[in-house]
């Protein structure tokens, strides 16, 4: 039990635990690799498994995604969601976007439960339908986070959950 009035902090062997605690599929694995090779910081093990729970947690059929990547937070998205779910993701460079796309089509996700917008994601945001989605995951530009969340927080249904 936990006394101190100091707030309690992971040591690194607890941080490693909760890293690795739930291990990566080959496929999650591929596309941080493809991320790595891009010069990209895919999101960790941890945030993906992180990002699936909170997923099927909200029972998210919709969810938007700022910051494509080449698919490592995506694919951990789509396991958290039922297979009629469709991830609106927005990332400037298309390059990311197709390697995104081959990562998907070889986990085998259906074209149709995914929409990649090549763009800035301050430009498409307000085009997106307000209430109409059930998570936002922001993974973009840090200096733009104050404007995405306030998007976020449009997009989303009641009880929805911003990322």
């Amino acid at each position: 039990m936990h006394t101190s009035s100091t707030p309690l902090a992971l040591d690194t062997r607890s941080w490693g635990y909760a890293e690795d605690f739930v291990q990566p599929d080959e496929l999650l694995r591929e596309a941080r690799e493809q991320a790595i090779t891009l010069g990209l910081e895919p999101i960790s093990n941890g945030s993906a498994t992180a990002l699936r729970f909170l997923a099927h947690l909200v029972q998210a059929r919709a969810i938007v995604e700022v910051g494509t990547g080449t698919g490592v937070s995506g694919l951990a998205l789509f396991e958290g969601m039922g297979t009629d779910g469709i991830i609106t993701s927005i990332d400037p460079e298309p390059e990311r976007q197709s390697a995104a796309r081959a990562e998907f089509t070889k986990a085998g996700v259906r074209s149709n439960r995914f929409r990649l917008i090549a763009g800035n994601p301050l430009d498409v945001l307000p085009k997106l339908r307000d209430g109409a989605y059930d998570m936002v995951f922001i993974n973009g530009d840090k200096l733009e986070y104050v404007e995405y969340v306030a998007q976020a927080l449009r997009l989303l249904r009641h009880g929805g959950v911003v990322v």
